[in-house]
């Protein structure tokens, strides 16, 4: 580990849970310093600050993709303070992905959100053109979208498969263990005190007033047209729009698997036979 960082830290997230919230809400504890998507897609996000140390601007993404684990080693190393950190998307960069969750040096977060929520939330940013709400006095977008149960299924499918992932990793390697903390849990004050023991945080501040704002105010039945779709998908699959990330994906577990218990599976096979047999 450099000798100019003291703890590392990375946030594994997917698009629309808050991670621009949680990112702002770090910056603005003593002595941490928390970047946003430094492998996002299409550009380097990264302060002009950092970007200048390294050599870098905002288009060089093929420099910094020929060489990511030298790019994240800089990332690290040019940045103050005793902690430090960034986000990362399960679509990003495959090679630093999977150094940082393997990495025992690199303290892990994984901060995920009801996929209803977030897919809601991907509809509204995709209709009004606006993915951040920064300034108090900025309306929310007055739009109404529509709710499309193939493209929900999709969304949890993607989520549910890198959370397995994650929680493989986790059980694999139990003396490298992940934080995980759901979208609802940024403001609560005891979730937020033991995320900060875990990445060292001598003093967590709870009074923080961050320039991210909710971007949905309205109930999300005013906000989705055809909001008996999405209430008849939740109750095919036994979950609902106010859990967390993490009751959902039990719950959705529960009843994806509920007909493939041995016993009842077992019993169906020798039917079958049965009647293949005497057919």
């Amino acid at each position: 580990m450099s000798s100019t960082t003291n703890k590392r830290f990375v946030i594994f997230c997917f698009a629309r849970t808050g991670s621009y919230l949680f990112t702002d809400i770090l910056n603005k504890q003593e002595g941490v310093t928390c970047h946003e998507e430094i492998f996002k897609k299409h550009r380097v996000e990264l302060d002009d600050t950092y970007l200048g140390q390294l050599g870098l601007t905002r288009e060089d993404v093929d420099k910094r993709d020929a060489e990511p684990l030298e790019f994240m080693e800089a990332v690290y190393s040019a940045s103050p303070g005793p902690v430090t950190g960034f986000k990362i998307f399960p679509s990003h960069n495959q090679k630093a992905l999977t150094k940082l969750m393997y990495d025992p040096d690199v303290r892990k977060v994984f901060l995920a959100r009801n996929p209803i929520q977030s897919y809601i939330s991907s509809l509204v940013a995709r209709a009004s053109g606006s993915w951040t709400k920064i300034r108090k006095f900025k309306k929310e977008p007055d739009v109404q979208v529509e709710f499309v149960a193939e493209d929900m299924l999709q969304r949890i499918t993607e989520h549910k498969k890198f959370f397995e992932h994650v929680l493989a990793v986790s059980k694999l390697i139990p003396e490298n263990p992940f934080h995980f903390i759901d979208y609802s849990e940024l403001k609560d004050r005891d979730r937020m005190q033991t995320l900060a023991e875990y990445l060292g945080i001598q003093s967590w501040k709870d009074d923080i007033a961050s320039k991210y704002k909710k971007q949905i105010v309205r109930p999300y039945p005013e906000v989705v047209s055809n909001w008996d779709v999405v209430s008849n998908t939740c109750q095919q699959l036994g979950v609902d729009e106010k859990m967390t990330f993490y009751a959902f994906m039990k719950a959705y577990n529960s009843t994806l698997y509920s007909e493939l218990r041995p016993e009842s599976f077992n019993i169906r096979i020798k039917h079958a036979l049965k009647r293949s047999i005497f057919n």
